[in-house]
């Protein structure tokens, strides 16, 4: 089995409302977000890859357009989002069930999969996991093994 790794970086914000932490469940914070995916193959492409970084990097470009700068809010948390969307029009709002690490991740997961299932790939590859870090210190990761 050939893996490879890319990680890319992101910023973004959001509030956790059952967290633990009451600055994180009172509070919207934000992070500097690293990802990290990784891809497996039994086999390598005509160019001797499990797939070219150039070509990920197209997935990576259209994560970062939506994600970059965004503020995440919980799926309940419309309202909250629609009294920022009158204070700040332009603001980039994206709910998720929860927006932690552990579901970021999934979404992650589940988008590459998606793209890589759209391109015309001679070899195939699939997305093995998909890590997000959220501090320096700590990190989420989802697969599906």
């Amino acid at each position: 089995m050939y893996r490879i790794r890319k990680k890319f970086q992101f910023e973004a914000a959001h509030v956790l409302p059952s967290a633990y932490s009451e600055d994180c469940h009172k509070n919207i914070h934000g992070h500097s977000y690293t990802v990290e995916v990784f891809l497996k193959s039994t086999g390598l492409n005509q160019d001797g890859m499990v797939l070219d970084f150039g070509f990920l990097k197209q997935w990576i470009n259209e994560v970062k357009d939506q994600w970059n700068h965004a503020l995440f809010l919980p799926s309940g948390r419309m309202k909250l989002g629609e009294g920022i969307r009158n204070q700040l029009p332009d603001q980039k709002i994206l709910y998720m069930h929860q927006p932690t690490a552990e579901y970021m991740a999934s979404a992650l997961f589940c988008s590459l999969n998606v793209w890589l299932d759209r391109q015309t790939i001679i070899t195939p590859c699939l997305v093995d996991r998909v890590r997000v870090h959220e501090t320096a210190t700590g990190w989420a990761e989802y697969s599906e093994s």
